[in-house]
């Protein structure tokens, strides 16, 4: 069983407002308050993410019907960084962020190992033919 990290911030706004409040009234406006900012900021960093994904999805299938394998391999590697700054973000445990990162290491490696293929003028049409050019 892994043990979740957690990453605690502290909105200096919303701590002022609930040292200055004087009834819980105000303590509770001001949790709200905070909250909603939280919030907003959390589903602007979403929508943003998503509109990201969406142009990353669409150059993906653009690459994958075009007969690239290094387009198809360089947009997985932009999701994998988009996944492991997002999950960072979220205070996800170290191991899975190390994870995340193993992965996106592997693929680059697997991307220079096309790259210098094609530098080679080796034309590659099966996986397989990768490691052999090499």
């Amino acid at each position: 069983m892994q043990k979740e990290e957690s990453q605690v911030t502290v909105d200096e706004k919303m701590k002022t407002q609930w040292e200055e409040a004087n009834d819980e009234k105000e303590r509770t406006e001001a949790l709200l308050e905070g909250s909603q900012r939280t919030l907003d900021s959390l589903s602007s960093t979403i929508e943003a993410g998503m509109k990201e994904l969406e142009q990353l999805q669409e150059e993906f299938c653009r690459l994958s019907l075009s007969g690239s394998f290094s387009g198809p391999l360089e947009m997985a590697i932009k999701v994998l960084e988009l996944d492991y700054e997002s999950k960072g973000q979220q205070g996800v445990s170290r191991d899975k962020l190390e994870a995340i990162r193993a992965s996106v290491e592997k693929m680059k490696t697997r991307l220079g190992v096309l790259n210098e293929a094609k530098e080679k003028g080796i034309v590659v049409t099966k996986a397989k033919e990768v490691l052999e050019a090499v």
